[in-house]
């Protein structure tokens, strides 16, 4: 087994930039929610192309998952994520210049394609070289970060589009990609991969192989499998509303001030940087983690249920954008101990593959919602704006899913279990 050495500066410097590309990554996948309604307008497009389009981001994001954890595990995340870094600024000058639904559908694919390893990238490098009681905590700034990123995506970016328009905005956010990309080229020398002697021969075979011994963890783990599928259904209703419908959604219930839905799409990324926070303190290994885990799937449930009812019967803003708060809270506290708990059942060496498989899951979640909605937003709403009775029943059918998770929560946290690392060590003695 490879020993540890205590992180340096340099590492440091690494995770930063790596935390920055995430943060990145979901300045890019909530940006739709802001650009899509007014190009919809100006161009004619219903919300079912309109999802589609979103979508096509995590098409590419999500099926690059598992390619992106073996890479990361064989060659080092710094220049994985680099790659992409240059990859999905190119696809964000396509977005920004583009002048038709195709085209911008185009940019928005390469940039989910080029932005794919950034999450598995930063997992991949904190449970290399830091401390693994702590990983909860790396997972919790990393988090935080990029769900500020959610954040900056909705108020500024619209007050950014106003003022200078979608061109210019994206070609800024390409050159700061790109920089960060050439920074962390620089800072490759301080990194390692986490299985170095893995992958001898052709890259497809040492994929393949990666691949397959993910899968075989997943399969051969009942609590492994539960985290996979509680990971999913999280993300997929959150982000079909935080990074598609939040704004829209808020504004056909409370018309007529576009700032003010805005600021409620902003304080659900508010909720999940919240909820990180809160995450990143907990220190505990474990069951007791995972019992954790299963007590803020559980709250997830219950606020997706309130938020969609007081949607529904048009209560006060103060009182829903309160429980779109707490639907990023909850999401922030389960998602934060789920990436603790995953690398703590997975093989040792196999984090990023492992992570890849169960993030895929997540984004086939996520586009199964996004698509879901708008069919049924354009369905009830037909050639006329979308009705705060469409979103309700799209949303609706979103908590349901969004329950999913505290179906699982029996197998997650029963027993303690041997982490995947522990059995991996045993067959290694």
């Amino acid at each position: 087994m490879q020993e540890r050495k205590k992180p340096g500066t340099g590492e440091y410097l690494v995770f930063a930039c790596l935390v920055l590309a995430y943060f990145i990554t979901f300045f890019f996948r909530v940006s739709a929610s802001v650009v899509l309604p007014a190009l919809s307008a100006e161009w004619g497009m219903d919300a079912a192309l309109a999802g589609f389009i979103s979508s096509l981001y995590f098409y590419s994001y999500g099926l690059m998952q598992p390619i992106s954890g073996a890479l990361s595990d064989r060659f080092g995340p710094a220049v994985v994520v680099a790659a992409g870094l240059a990859l999905g600024s190119l696809g964000s000058v396509a977005f920004g210049l583009a002048s038709g639904p195709f085209a911008l559908a185009l940019g928005r694919l390469v940039i989910g394609l080029g932005l794919s390893p950034m999450l598995t990238g930063v997992l991949v490098f904190q449970g290399a070289h830091f401390d693994r009681s702590k990983y909860a905590l790396y997972s919790g700034i990393a988090f935080f970060v990029g769900n500020l990123g959610a954040v900056v995506a909705v108020t500024p970016l619209g007050m950014a589009l106003d003022r200078w328009g979608r061109g210019a905005s994206f070609i800024a956010m390409a050159a700061v990609a790109s920089a960060l990309a050439l920074v962390l080229v620089a800072l490759r020398r301080h990194d390692r991969p986490s299985s170095p002697g893995a992958g001898k021969g052709t890259a497809k075979v040492m994929l393949s192989r990666k691949m397959a011994g993910a899968l075989r963890a997943i399969r051969g783990s009942r609590q492994l499998s539960a985290a996979c599928i509680m990971w999913g259904t999280i993300i997929g209703p959150l982000l079909a509303l935080q990074g598609l419908w939040a704004v829209s959604w808020c504004d056909a219930v409370y018309p007529g001030d576009l700032s003010a839905a805005r600021l409620w799409a902003t304080m659900i990324g508010i909720g999940v940087m919240a909820g990180n926070t809160i995450a990143a303190l907990f220190r505990p290994l474990g069951a007791r983690r995972r019992r954790t885990v299963s007590y803020g799937v559980a709250s997830y449930a219950a606020v997706w249920v309130a938020l969609c009812v007081l949607m529904y019967v048009k209560a006060p803003y103060a009182l829903t954008i309160t429980l779109a708060f707490a639907v990023g809270m909850t999401a922030g506290i389960s998602h934060t101990l789920l990436s603790a708990v995953l690398d703590e059942l997975s093989p040792q060496g196999e984090g990023g593959s492992v992570f890849g498989l169960v993030n895929m899951t997540g984004f086939a979640l996520i586009i199964l919602c996004q698509s879901l909605t708008g069919f049924v937003i354009k369905a009830m709403s037909g050639d006329t704006s979308s009705s705060p009775q469409a979103f309700a029943a799209a949303f609706g059918i979103i908590a349901v899913i969004a329950a999913v998770p505290a179906l699982n929560i029996r197998a997650l946290s029963a027993g303690a279990g041997s982490s995947g690392r522990d059995k991996h060590a045993d067959k290694a003695a």
